[in-house]
């Protein structure tokens, strides 16, 4: 709404009552008959405004549902600062697939303690950590389930100084297939004494050593 006065009798000037948010679109004439336009010039819903913190589309400095905001904290897709929800975040702490130091559910994190796939210094369900103690398939050091660990004492298929359950152990006393200095249930051991079938000194249960005196199917020393 628009009110007009007139300032004195015979005097050009008026005086506009005008409501609040409106501004003239054309200069104002003399007389009653002057005509006057306005229009809004509210703040609010401002998709390009840079300032606005507020459902801010293109706005880099919004803190909130901003986009392509680079310093927003929350729900940011490309924030590279932001500490939640970080897809592509190298320095958020929770849920980042590729933060190299987040220490939680981190694919690729090569620092982070748990639940890391190629992290070679976490402890726990590392599959390429060299130096987790637990777990580990290719860890050369684990002395717990290491399959290629070459000094782990347990359960080591390729450990040459494995004491126990050793298949290729060329040193391990119990349980060696092809070791030559177990002395039982050796099977190619040369040195054996006990159960050695083709142990040449085994003095027991030997079926082609020419020296044991017991129980030698091929002993040519035995009377």
């Amino acid at each position: 709404m628009v009110y007009i006065s007139v300032v004195g009798p015979g005097s050009p000037h008026v005086v506009l009552f005008m409501s609040p948010g409106s501004v003239l679109s054309s200069p104002p004439k003399q007389g009653l008959d002057a005509a006057f336009h306005y229009r809004s010039t509210a703040p609010t819903t401002a998709i390009t405004d840079p300032t606005a913190p507020t459902t801010a589309i293109t706005d880099p400095t919004a803190p909130t549902t901003a986009i392509t905001d680079p310093t927003a904290p929350t729900t940011a897709i490309t924030d590279p600062t932001a500490p939640t929800t970080a897809i592509t975040d190298p320095t958020a702490p929770t849920t980042a697939i590729t933060d190299p130091t987040a220490p939680t559910t981190a694919i690729t994190d090569p620092t982070a303690p748990t639940t890391a796939i190629t992290d070679p210094t976490a402890p726990t369900t590392a599959i390429t950590d060299p130096t987790a103690p637990t777990t580990a398939i290719t860890d050369p050091t684990a002395p717990t389930t290491a399959i290629t660990d070459p000094t782990a004492p347990t359960t080591a298929i390729t450990d040459p100084t494995a004491p126990t359950t050793a298949i290729t152990d060329p040193t391990a006393p119990t349980t060696a297939i092809t070791d030559p200095t177990a002395p039982t249930t050796a099977i190619t051991d040369p040195t054996a004494p006990t159960t050695a079938i083709t142990d040449p000194t085994a003095p027991t249960t030997a079926i082609t050593d020419p020296t044991a005196p017991t129980t030698a199917i091929t002993d040519q020393g035995q009377g």
